[in-house]
């Protein structure tokens, strides 16, 4: 599995910490090692924890280099470095999807999660690349619980190097 990274300058470790929280023992959050990069069906640096606070983010269109994802396609939701949330393509039915978004509800399984304003970022997995890449979206308005919150497109677009959810700009070419 190879993930792409916003800089190819940036250290791997730093990158690597950003994606989820298990990502350096290579295991799930139940203590098992992933099959085939999944844990319990969900992508690795997908997986989170349950909470009882939650938020929902309504993403009309998420689209990979103009292409939309397919139904083996994941949305994953952060804060940070923490996934807080995802949801298949295939489990939205083709229209509207909901990606929940994780509250800290004081427990331990959740320490890190969302709190009111902050701005999750998304993350697209693509499951025919075997490729994780960081996506924009066209959210502004912060993390409340028990919201609906609706974003018009959550894309993975190539930068000026051509690297898939990169952040080059066009003076680094």
């Amino acid at each position: 599995m190879k993930i792409f990274y916003k800089s190819w300058f940036i250290s791997l470790a730093f990158v690597v910490s950003i994606f989820c929280n298990n990502i350096f023992s290579q295991e799930c959050d139940d203590g098992t090692s992933p099959i085939d990069g999944y844990c319990n069906g969900i992508p690795a640096l997908f997986e989170h924890n349950q909470s009882m606070l939650q938020a929902f983010y309504l993403a009309e269109n998420a689209t990979v280099n103009g292409i939309t994802i397919s139904q083996d396609d994941w949305l994953g939701a952060f804060r940070g470095e923490i996934c807080v949330g995802s949801r298949k393509w295939e489990d939205c039915g083709g229209n509207v999807c909901d990606i929940p978004a994780m509250g800290d509800d004081g427990q331990g399984l959740t320490s890190g999660y969302m709190q009111n304003g902050d701005i999750p970022t998304f993350m697209i997995y693509d499951a025919s690349a075997d490729e994780y890449y960081p996506a924009e979206s066209s959210l502004n308005q912060g993390w409340a619980a028990y919201n609906y919150i609706d974003i018009d497109f959550i894309n993975v677009i190539a930068d000026c190097w051509g690297t898939l959810g990169g952040d080059a700009f066009l003076d680094d070419c």
